[in-house]
């Protein structure tokens, strides 16, 4: 049982490597933020933890390294306003993707009777964070 939880959580800390979305322009992640926000409520019904996890890190990746300098000189301040509203967009995603995801893993630990024993891995050390591939 331990060891099944210990997994749970580092999967869903570290799925972010492997994600079917090979996102590396900025309209590519423009048009995935725009797609994903109108189907968000949908997805966090239906998708797999590891597929949110996955979506939440390509939005931090899109947010913090692709797409990080939404505003341009020649913009109007009206369009550099709407620039910056939809770049906090993939800040919004990330969240609601990953607090579905925590959500859910919270969820398997507290039902399977876990929640003690992870509190004192936890607090021993005995689970390790994992390295998240956004932090770098």
């Amino acid at each position: 049982m331990k060891a099944m939880a210990a997994a749970l959580l580092v999967a869903i800390a570290v799925c972010a490597a492997c994600s079917a979305q090979a996102i590396k322009r900025i309209d590519q992640c423009r048009a995935y933020r725009e797609a994903w926000h109108s189907s968000a409520d949908q997805d966090t019904q239906h998708l797999p933890v590891k597929e949110l996890v996955q979506r939440a890190e390509q939005m931090i990746v899109c947010g913090k390294e692709i797409d990080a300098k939404p505003v341009e000189a020649t913009m109007t301040p009206s369009e550099a306003v709407t620039a910056v509203i939809g770049h906090v967009g993939y800040a919004a995603l990330a969240a609601f993707y990953y607090k579905e995801a925590f959500n859910r893993a919270a969820w398997f630990i507290d039902n399977k009777k876990l929640t003690a024993e992870f509190i004192a891995n936890e607090k021993t050390g005995k689970i390790a964070r994992p390295k998240s591939s956004s932090s770098k």
